[in-house]
């Protein structure tokens, strides 16, 4: 089995749910995409025998180049990605209605004009001030503003199944899988956090080999809904998968991590049933690779 080699960690929402995917800066996006149709079950076709065509946007709502890398897409760690689908038919449609609404915006396009008694009137519908009959002075008015519809009414598709946008919060415990690197790959779990006490009390975290940051954002590799942890970084969880151990260290952050009661000022080993303290919340941690299991 090829080593793992650490990437960038992103957040991949498709119409059956959200999963962890780590993948390099360098892959191809379209490449990216193709290697999560199998494991996201992306169907080639709709129930009427269309063909679906699939597409990834990031949060800003940008359709990602499928001939660029993921790079060069502004893709970057921890990034959220959309995987959205649209039928050669509903394409046909909406393009259809979007040429027909500029041609609607053109036609409410209009320059008011004003007489030299001061009303205003349109010249496209009359030729003469309709209040006065006195010609129109060279004084105008700026064309006013069309009104563009909303991006969600045009050339945006909605998927089957009631695909929302919208990340799943806390969900570090979801399928993590590797692309980009000539195969699909999962990525295992080595080990847990279970919260003891806090506002997560009863959750369990999963640890993957090598860095896991700590923090709050969805966009930490375990991600605890504790106000009292940092946003980001506020530790870090490490697997070294050569010598089977674990090791906890702080983060960039302000707050500060304690284990076994003690606060933790640089790496440190972990051992099973350690107690860890991140703000309010109490974690034990309980490994599955170690001295008697690894992954091959």
């Amino acid at each position: 089995m090829p080593p793992f080699v650490k990437d960038m960690h992103l957040h991949v929402h498709s119409p059956g749910g959200k999963i962890s995917v780590e993948s390099p800066p360098d892959a191809n996006t379209g490449k990216f995409l193709d290697d999560l149709r199998v494991p996201l079950q992306l169907a080639s076709q709709d129930a009427e025998g269309h063909r679906i065509h699939w597409h990834i946007y990031n949060r800003e709502e940008r359709k990602l180049d499928p001939n660029r890398t993921l790079g060069e897409n502004g893709v970057g760690e921890g990034h959220d990605l959309f995987i959205r689908s649209e039928s050669e038919e509903s394409l046909h449609e909406e393009r259809h209605e979007a040429v027909l609404e500029r041609r609607k915006e053109k036609e409410d396009e209009r320059v008011l004009i004003r007489c030299d008694s001061g009303h205003f009137y349109d010249p496209k519908k009359n030729a003469t001030c309709p209040y006065c009959g006195v010609a129109a002075s060279d004084a105008t008015l700026p064309k006013k503003e069309p009104i563009v519809a909303a991006r969600d009414e045009i050339g945006s598709t909605r998927p089957a199944g009631g695909y929302s946008s919208t990340p799943d919060a806390g969900r570090s415990g979801d399928l993590t899988i590797r692309v980009g690197m000539g195969e699909t790959r999962i990525d295992p779990v080595v080990g847990w956090l279970v919260c003891m006490h806090g506002p997560e009390k009863g959750k369990d975290y999963r640890i993957r080999s090598e860095n896991n940051t700590i923090g709050r954002s969805d966009e930490m590799y375990i991600s605890i809904k504790d106000d009292m942890i940092s946003r980001e970084r506020h530790a870090y969880i490490t697997f070294d998968p050569q010598t089977n151990k674990f090791y906890i260290r702080p983060g960039e952050a302000r707050g500060l991590v304690h284990r076994n009661g003690n606060v933790v000022f640089q790496a440190e080993e972990l051992h099973a049933y350690d107690q860890i303290l991140l703000g309010q919340t109490k974690l034990v941690f309980v490994p599955l690779c170690g001295e008697h299991f690894k992954w091959e």
